[in-house]
């Protein structure tokens, strides 16, 4: 979602439709302050124009403790910087950072495996404090769902139960249906009389 926070433009920020309608299992809020430096051998910021900001997932680790398990998540969040280069030319330049992103969830000691998690930015703000120096503020919304997996896996185990049940019973129809096919072959070839009451409609068998 687009918006403006102290004159500069930004990018980045979730939409209140993208958010989760209800607590799967947990969510979490929290904040976070940070300095963002540009590279010395960028050009110096005169002034902001947008800011981009996303946050990757990277990796994670579940840590068994005596109060409960905590699941630890690293990643980046990425910058991408638009900004007037402090010169008199007022050229536009563009910097990307690369900034590490670290949190934690606990949990009781029931949950054994890890969830699906996901990082929501509700709100960023952004100030330039010096000409290669940005002051930034975060709001974040950790949303995690331990019971999308196991209902995935039971949908899929409903579907393979099912289909497997259909399987048996097509080969079970095929085979009654060849059976009859022969036993009516053997009365044709011994000129027996064919007891139609017995014989089975096949297309009735197939319907």
């Amino acid at each position: 979602m687009y918006m403006i926070r102290n004159f500069i433009n930004i990018t980045g920020i979730a939409h209140e439709d993208e958010l989760p309608i209800k607590i799967n299992s947990q969510m979490i809020q929290y904040s976070d302050i940070e300095t963002l430096f540009i590279p010395e051998d960028s050009p110096e910021i005169k002034s902001i124009y947008e800011i981009m900001v996303e946050v990757e997932i990277k990796s994670n680790r579940m840590i068994h403790s005596p109060l409960g398990n905590i699941i630890v998540i690293d990643g980046i969040k990425k910058y991408k910087i638009i900004y007037t280069e402090n010169e008199n030319n007022g050229k536009t330049n563009m910097q990307y950072l690369n900034v590490p992103y670290n949190t934690f969830i606990e949990f009781p000691n029931k949950q054994t495996s890890i969830p699906k998690i996901k990082v929501y930015i509700l709100d960023a703000y952004f100030d330039l404090l010096a000409p290669r120096k940005i002051y930034s503020h975060t709001l974040y919304l950790v949303d995690v769902d331990s019971t999308s997996e196991n209902n995935d896996l039971e949908i899929e185990d409903n579907a393979y139960s099912l289909d497997l049940k259909n399987n048996l019973e097509t080969k079970e129809n095929h085979k009654k249906a060849l059976n009859e096919m022969v036993i009516s072959k053997e009365m044709l070839k011994e000129n027996r009389p064919i007891d139609h009451n017995n014989l089975v409609d096949i297309d009735a068998e197939y319907l």
